[in-house]
């Protein structure tokens, strides 16, 4: 599954224009609207002073909070599988890159007998593989990779 996003938009955008997440799954269900009318009474009751948590002994601490909503994200985001199976997905794809590169890397070794040919070829082939892990995380490798190829390879060493 291709996901189109742009990065530099913050999560809230990029979380409404995504389909298939687990956000547009909790939205249409009434159990997050029922949870949601509940916390907001609670909160109102609370912050008008109906309602002390202490008085009846249920209150938390800022470290169990914590741990609660970690737990509760952690639950929310996997129980659906959408984020798994991407991550499964990405795993797999990176793992193919790397075992493809090294059998690349070993017919480079084995067929070519110029040596400064064989290492162009390792360091072009070790250049691709790092553009592809690199450039959706770096801005500077995202643009370099846009960039005419005389660039690339004058800002990458590769000339």
């Amino acid at each position: 599954m291709v996901v189109d996003y742009d990065p530099f938009h913050g999560m809230a955008v990029s979380a409404m224009h995504l389909k298939s997440t687990v956000v547009s799954d909790v939205i249409v269900r009434p159990e997050f609207y029922l949870f949601l009318l509940l916390h907001i009474v609670i909160r109102v009751l609370h912050n008008q002073e109906y309602l002390d948590p202490d008085e009846y002994h249920v209150g938390l601490t800022l470290m169990m909070t914590g741990v609660t909503g970690g737990l509760m994200t952690f639950f929310v985001v996997f129980y659906n599988g959408y984020v798994f199976q991407r991550y499964n997905r990405l795993y797999y794809i990176t793992k193919k890159l790397n075992e493809e590169c090294l059998i690349a890397a070993s017919i480079i070794a084995r067929d070519v007998t110029d040596t400064m040919a064989k290492r162009k070829l390792t360091r072009m082939l070790l250049a691709s593989s790092g553009l592809f892990f690199f450039s959706a995380r770096h801005p500077k490798m995202e643009a370099l990779t846009m960039e005419k190829p005389a660039t690339c390879r004058k800002e990458s060493g590769l000339s």
